[in-house]
């Protein structure tokens, strides 16, 4: 007797590999707005604060993306 077949896994496994390749893009994008934080002016503070807004920005939008792109993306969903 086989193994019974998820009927999800195959969106299952896109959503994962296109969550990883946002999470990867946000931390690239973080890295880059780090180093030109770094190398701007003004206080350390503020260049932190600028950072944590930064990444709960893009962040969100990786939120909006998955809920407006995954709920109504008839290739993904059975």
């Amino acid at each position: 007797m086989s193994d019974p077949k998820c009927c999800d896994c195959e969106w299952l496994k896109a959503l994962c590999n296109k969550l990883q390749d946002d999470l990867k893009r946000i931390e690239e994008e973080r890295n880059h707005l780090k180093e030109l934080l770094w190398k701007s002016y003004g206080s350390w503070a503020e260049k932190e604060q600028a950072v944590q807004e930064d990444i709960i920005s893009a962040s969100e939008e990786v939120v909006n993306d998955v809920d407006d792109g995954y709920m109504d993306d008839k290739s993904l969903a059975r």
